[in-house]
């Protein structure tokens, strides 16, 4: 009987790596045709498309190792080091990155925006009473009234890649297509009122608030987080990089105190209007 269900198990698992391959194989052969389209059409060269292939594995690799962090900072760094980050940064949570998915590469000139997405599993607290609901390998720990587990979501983020250089940090959006801005970015001091408008753009945008009377563009919040503290570091011509912390809302979140760098674009006619959030 037990042998049986051995068999039974090792099938199911063969099988189902025969199936992911052949649908592997399917996506693989369906961008390899478009690729060779692109080219014979002369819409994009084969420098291009390997550039392309280059930022889109950088930058997953990078969001991999940024997803991924155990509680062990030094080793953190260390695994942060080979993409040029080898200073210290808070991600605020317990988690594992299990697999992260390219969305799309854009492209200004030598400045490439990626849209990632990242299947995590994060430590977190719930009622012990749904514990019980969850799968045993998922609980860590039951205390009652609570339970420590991992659980299991997805988060969009965005990387901006320049000079075949990481720039900054990755930085949450929602799964939507990215707008594109100017790169140029310098140290001026912003005009009067500029600081107050973009910290109350970015409270809003994590919070989940519509933004549409504060911009012409169609720009969708994120939510599901709280800004803990920002500060303005770097402006120029209504392009500015804001330094901030969030935490997940919940009354017990598993994110806590994340760095985000993020990019907020404005401009002023008789008010300041929203342009764009995201990745430098």
């Amino acid at each position: 009987m037990r042998s049986n269900i051995i068999r039974g198990v090792v099938a199911s698992l063969l099988w189902g790596m025969l199936i992911l391959c052949f649908f592997t194989m399917i996506r693989a052969n369906g961008l390899m045709s478009t690729n060779l389209k692109l080219i014979k059409d002369g819409a994009v060269s084969p420098v291009q498309i390997q550039t392309e292939r280059f930022v889109a594995e950088t930058a997953r690799g990078f969001v991999f190792n940024w997803a991924t962090y155990n509680g062990d900072q030094q080793d953190y760094q260390n695994r942060l080091k080979p993409f040029g980050k080898g200073d210290s940064y808070t991600l605020g949570s317990n988690q594992k990155c299990n697999s992260v998915e390219v969305l799309e590469v854009s492209q200004e000139e030598d400045l490439y925006r990626v849209k990632l997405k990242a299947n995590i599993s994060r430590v977190t607290t719930i009622p012990d009473d749904q514990a019980h609901l969850m799968p045993r390998e998922l609980v860590i720990k039951r205390e009652s009234p609570l339970a420590t587990v991992w659980k299991n979501t997805q988060e969009t983020v965005e990387v901006t890649i320049k000079d075949q250089a990481i720039i900054g940090y990755p930085v949450l959006v929602p799964n939507t297509n990215p707008n594109m801005a100017e790169t140029v970015l310098g140290n001026n001091t912003p005009p009067e009122g500029f600081a107050t408008f973009g910290k109350q753009m970015i409270d809003l945008y994590f919070r989940g608030e519509d933004l549409s009377n504060y911009t012409e563009e169609e720009i969708p919040s994120l939510g599901g987080y709280v800004l803990k503290s920002c500060e303005l570091t770097g402006y120029e011509d209504g392009k500015s990089l804001f330094k901030i912390t969030i935490t997940q809302a919940g009354e017990h979140p598993a994110v806590k105190d994340m760095e985000q760098y993020i990019f907020l674009e404005a401009q002023k006619t008789n008010k300041w209007q929203l342009i764009r959030l995201g990745a430098y």
